[in-house]
């Protein structure tokens, strides 16, 4: 509708320019001398069809223009609704975690059975008759802690158990006292060493160390 407007104007600005010239011959506002009536009506159909083109040149440019404003605007909304898709996916997980906070704060206490169980999950393992014999007191140590830098615990230990079966009543608070001191030493000197042990070789030895002393407080 814009470009017919403009050609139709174009061509009345035309048409009085041609009728113009029809009357006095001169020179031509777009190029050109108009010597005769008939050049002046070819100059002004020239005029016409070059306001013509010049019309038809913008009216490029503005579709152009609104393709690329199109663009944009789809561009800028494409974003937009990424930007949203993100927003409400955080907000769910959010909400989520939210939800999973609340539930575990109401859940009920522990009840005293189940306290009771999880402290004696938590105790060392006792060891077997085989590893300490009730009997005589004698301790059957594991590989580790068969090493010479183990021998000061081995010695307060295996005393204080072959005193405590022997004789019950020796058994006193400063020898289980010493026992737990050595066993402090014993786990400390485990620990340090702790990168020439094969990580079950490890295990083995700090578990036993922790059940003997264990079964010292049940004597």
């Amino acid at each position: 509708m814009r470009l017919a407007a403009l050609l139709l104007l174009t061509l009345t600005v035309s048409v009085g320019h041609v009728s113009s010239a029809s009357g006095q011959y001169g020179f031509w506002p777009y190029g050109g001398y108009a010597s005769t009536p008939g050049e002046g009506a070819a100059l002004g159909m020239a005029a016409m069809v070059r306001s013509a083109g010049m019309a038809t040149m913008a009216a490029g440019k503005g579709a152009e223009a609104t393709a690329q404003a199109a663009s944009t605007f789809e561009d800028a909304r494409s974003k937009y609704m990424d930007n949203q898709i993100k927003y409400t996916q955080v907000y769910t997980e959010r909400q989520r975690f939210l939800q999973s906070q609340r539930e575990a704060r109401r859940r009920p206490p522990p009840s005293a059975e189940q306290l009771y169980r999880i402290s004696q999950q938590r105790l060392p393992k006792a060891l077997s008759p085989s590893q300490l014999d009730p009997v005589t007191g004698a301790i059957s140590w594991p590989l580790v802690l068969r090493d010479e830098s183990f021998d000061s615990y081995r010695e307060t230990s295996q005393k204080f158990f072959r005193d405590a079966v022997a004789n019950p009543q020796t058994f006193t608070y400063d020898a289980y006292s010493q026992l737990q001191e050595t066993s402090g030493e014993c786990l400390a000197l485990l620990k340090s060493r702790i990168k020439e042990y094969r990580p079950n070789d490890y295990i083995q030895a700090k578990n036993f160390v922790e059940s003997l002393t264990y079964a010292a407080q049940q004597l």
